[in-house]
């Protein structure tokens, strides 16, 4: 007999379950059809499986269903994957169901997903923690953002935790985004440096932000070849910014045209920067307006600033709009400058707050002069201290760190 119902459970049913991989992995079909042949529980499973890598899908079918038929949880959850990517829904969720009650993992965590989309969210948190309890790690990170979706933070951080503790690169970067949001930043990026160290792109780029808010530049390129190696969206856009801010601009070009390839905001950016500079003004503008196509704030800004350079005045309003919609603090302060010009107080006033939000620290201090005008000496007062405040404390967000445009 090569397995016991596809369950976890004893020592020695573990041992066969490890045998039915090995021979899966051999290929072993022979072997395969004699268990079955002679009545075994998870034979016809494993020889699905096979089949199924071969192309045979009605042959893996049949044998999935003759597992299924004889209580296999892992014959039932693949006859259930494969009913769901054949369209036949209700016979998959039931499937899925009976490989839940056997026990097996992959089911329980599957039908937790079903009744998650289908709005089930109680029956769905208990086959998530089936699912967990049974060994699946995506089940416990699953069961934390649902929990966290309901409400039950705690519950849902005390899930981030379990998965770290399991090794999950998840786990440990969505535990560091609470730590982070809750004024923990050095447990924060202890778990970032776990994701990372668990090969996370996203977790690099919270360890390069670590760094990047130290100034400490070789670490944090460290951290962004690590996730542009990985993947990571705009990794190579602020890889690229770093190195061109130091005077690499061939390294910059390499790493600024692989994240344009990549349809990324943040590196057709830095790449109009350094195109505009080498006097490649059609170059730069294309860039420009690939980045502001892509939704890129910095793609928006530095465009505005292209056609106001050009005398396109309307044209580089509208790009600053979209770059103040798009949460841009320099922007923002832009359009308070435009709207002092003309003459729209109420507008300059909400622009220039925006500015100061966001972290621009020249904003106070205009804030401070436009309510000076309106005689408003107390608000005038107050952006001065914080103006000052400012001053003192300021520094650039990863994303404005490397600019070589002066404005």
């Amino acid at each position: 007999m090569i397995g016991v119902a596809g369950v976890p459970g004893s020592e020695a049913a573990l041992e066969l379950q490890e045998r039915g991989r090995e021979l899966l992995r051999a290929g072993d079909e022979a072997a395969f059809r004699e268990a079955d042949a002679g009545g075994d529980v998870s034979a016809p499973w494993r020889l699905g499986l096979l089949l199924s890598k071969r192309g045979d899908v009605a042959g893996a079918e049949a044998a999935y269903r003759r597992a299924d038929e004889r209580g296999s949880g892992g014959g039932a959850h693949s006859l259930g994957a494969l009913l769901w990517r054949r369209g036949e829904v209700e016979a998959a969720v039931a499937a899925f169901r009976r490989s839940d009650e056997r026990g097996f993992p992959q089911g329980s965590f599957k039908l937790g997903v079903i009744l998650r989309d289908r709005g089930d969210y109680d029956e769905a948190l208990a086959a998530f923690a089936r699912a967990e309890a049974r060994g699946h790690l995506d089940a416990v990170m699953s069961l934390g953002r649902l929990l966290k979706q309901r409400g039950d933070l705690e519950g849902a951080v005390a899930a981030y935790r379990r998965a770290d503790e399991r090794g999950s690169e998840a786990g440990a970067f969505h535990l560091g985004l609470h730590l982070s949001l809750n004024d923990e930043p050095e447990a924060a990026f202890a778990a970032f440096q776990r994701a990372d160290e668990r090969e996370s792109g996203r977790g690099a780029m919270m360890v390069a932000r670590w760094f990047g808010d130290r100034r400490d530049e070789h670490a944090m390129e460290g951290a962004l070849r690590r996730a542009d190696e990985r993947g990571e969206a705009d990794a190579a856009g602020y890889l690229g910014g770093l190195l061109d801010s130091r005077g690499d601009t061939d390294g910059a070009e390499v790493v600024l045209r692989r994240g344009d390839e990549r349809g990324r905001g943040v590196a057709a950016s830095n790449l109009g920067t350094l195109l505009e500079r080498r006097g490649d003004d059609a170059g730069a503008e294309a860039a420009y307006r690939r980045a502001d196509e892509r939704g890129s704030p910095e793609g928006a800004y530095n465009l505005a600033h292209w056609l106001l350079g050009r005398s396109n005045t309307d044209g580089a309003v509208a790009a600053f709009r979209r770059a103040d919609e798009r949460g841009h603090a320099d922007a923002a302060y832009s359009m308070g400058e435009y709207f002092q010009q003309t003459g729209d107080r109420a507008a300059a006033e909400a622009a220039f707050r925006r500015a100061e939000e966001r972290g621009y620290a020249r904003a106070p201090s205009a804030l401070a002069a436009h309510l000076t005008a309106r005689r408003d000496w107390k608000g005038a007062r107050a952006a001065l201290r914080r103006a000052e405040q400012a001053e003192r404390a300021s520094t650039p967000p990863l994303n404005q760190m490397f600019k070589r445009r002066k404005r």
